[in-house]
């Protein structure tokens, strides 16, 4: 899963990677916009059904914002088929960034959008017992915000606590901001 792929950076990927990758999603307008796609290797998975979600009240309303986000922020589902016969369901998002130059300690709109996040991956998933992965760049710190919401929610930290920054903010600082 990528995020803040530029319409013209989406085209190129699509074009570049293909045919041995396959992309899902779409801009958080709806038609074109800054993406948070997932690109699926043909060779080890079968995409059995994708789908757009905008993290807002109206999940289905392309560019919908959650309120107090300052951008409309999409997650991207995809239920993918390994070969062998069994399946994963794979999520990908970019939470908004409001709140990150206040230096809001607790995150509450990362907080409040991942829970949006884990009702809508419940949806999605309805009552199938297959794994779920949610990936993204969640614009929270590593005990407040979004990750505390999703290990609410009954997701495990798949980065085992390392504490190494996932962001390079180019300038050699770095902060945690990606997580898996």
């Amino acid at each position: 899963g990528l995020q803040e792929v530029s319409p013209s950076q989406f085209k190129y990927l699509i074009t570049a990677l293909a045919p041995d990758y396959v992309s899902v999603g779409v801009g958080r307008d709806g038609s074109g916009g800054e993406a948070s796609p997932v690109f699926v290797r043909a060779a080890d998975f079968e995409v059995r059904r994708a789908k757009t979600l905008w993290i807002s009240k109206t999940p289905k309303t392309p560019g919908s914002r959650h309120p107090g986000a300052i951008c409309p922020r999409v997650l991207t589902c995809v239920e993918l088929g390994v070969w062998n016969g069994g399946g994963v369901f794979f999520f990908n998002t970019h939470l908004d960034h409001q709140g990150l130059k206040e230096q809001d300690p607790d995150f509450r709109i990362q907080r409040e959008q991942a829970e949006v996040v884990a009702q809508l991956t419940d949806q999605f998933c309805g009552m199938s017992s297959l794994p779920r992965i949610i990936a993204g760049d969640l614009n929270s710190g590593s005990e407040a915000g979004a990750p505390s919401a999703f290990k609410y929610a009954g997701y495990d930290d798949a980065s085992s606590g390392d504490p190494r920054p996932t962001f390079c903010g180019f300038d050699g600082l770095g902060s945690e901001v990606t997580w898996a």
